[in-house]
């Protein structure tokens, strides 16, 4: 029996014969991301599937609900990999959450890559029995792995778009006129990801802000020169801020500074800084104590690499990821 597998992650097609799965290669089809605003293609292409897998795409996402609660996609089975929720605050949102969560029930099962998904239960009725929890990969890992990348110690860096507190960041540099460097896609892009923007007219003297469009070896080069990595992030979290950019810094061996929440208090114990979030206090210690201090520096920086470097890249992931699907999902020849 082969199975017929409709999903946006590409490349699935190349790590199959890694997983050493006794069964017929699965037949992939490559969902693209403008199909979500033509639902009429989607429906095509999602019919006849033994396997829907959406990743991070939620107009595709809710789509796919919304066939299989019209009963439109037959038998196949809805996993939804690295779902982004937000916390329902105001009318609308509460409102638009409703309805996501009814859409949500007619997912299968949840790929998540945090443990702690009280949040999801409580805002969105995403029951735990359907959450798989599987370690994220490290972003550029190719780089990473030949060890060309050039260590430093230059300057304290934040990197990142996705829900960022860069006034409690911003504030914090302020206070330990350290040498500082602000990594960011855009404010466009800063807002449109419910980052908190700063007054651009009112920085220290000692941050420097680039914004950057390059590459991902650029990118991990410039994190691979911080002294210490910060993920500001806020105390109401209910998804895992800034996991995208601390994992490939702690597989660079870097000291990371990160608020408590999910992704970070139920994965790390001493593989990083946890402070509580949105605290000017609590961030200015930090970063000015381990940045004096080489002892603690050296300990975080040597356990961050043991738990970052074995969890690789994007091929680990999918296998993982692949191996849940036709063992756990499917059913059996």
């Amino acid at each position: 029996m082969t199975f017929r597998v409709a999903t946006n992650l590409e490349r699935l097609d190349e790590v199959w014969p890694s997983v050493g799965i006794d069964a017929p290669s699965p037949i992939f089809s490559l969902l693209q991301e403008n199909l979500g605003a033509t639902p009429w293609k989607l429906l095509q292409q999602l019919r006849n599937q033994d396997l829907i897998l959406i990743g991070v795409t939620n107009g595709l996402i809710y789509w796919a609900c919304l066939f299989k609660l019209l009963r439109l996609l037959g038998r196949a089975k809805l996993v939804v990999v690295d779902l982004h929720l937000l916390s329902n605050q105001g009318l609308v949102a509460r409102l638009v959450g409703i309805a996501k969560r009814y859409l949500l029930r007619q997912v299968d099962h949840f790929i998540l890559y945090f443990k702690d998904t009280r949040g999801y239960e409580a805002h969105f009725n995403v029951p735990p029995d359907k959450v798989k929890y599987l370690p994220f990969k490290s972003n550029g890992w190719e780089h990473i792995e030949s060890g060309t990348i050039a260590n430093g110690s230059d300057y304290v860096l934040t990197a990142g778009v996705g829900a960022r507190d860069l006034g409690t960041f911003i504030e914090a540099t302020r206070r330990t006129g350290l040498p500082t460097v602000l990594i960011h896609p855009g404010r466009d892009e800063l807002r449109r990801h419910r980052s908190r923007l700063p007054q651009w007219d009112q920085l220290p003297s000692n941050l420097r802000v680039i914004e950057h469009d390059y590459g991902i070896r650029q990118y991990l080069e410039t994190i691979a020169l911080a002294k210490l990595v910060v993920i500001p992030r806020f105390a109401g979290d209910i998804i895992c801020t800034g996991m995208s950019t601390y994992i490939p810094a702690m597989a660079l061996g870097k000291c990371l500074i990160m608020g408590h929440g999910p992704g970070t208090t139920e994965l790390l114990d001493d593989q990083a800084h946890l402070i509580e979030p949105e605290n000017v206090d609590l961030l200015v210690e930090a970063i000015t104590t381990l940045w004096h201090n080489d002892e603690s520096r050296r300990h975080y920086e040597v356990a961050a690499a043991a738990y970052g470097l074995p969890l690789k890249g994007e091929a680990r992931l999918y296998k993982d990821i692949l191996e849940f699907c036709f063992v756990s999902v499917l059913p059996p020849n």
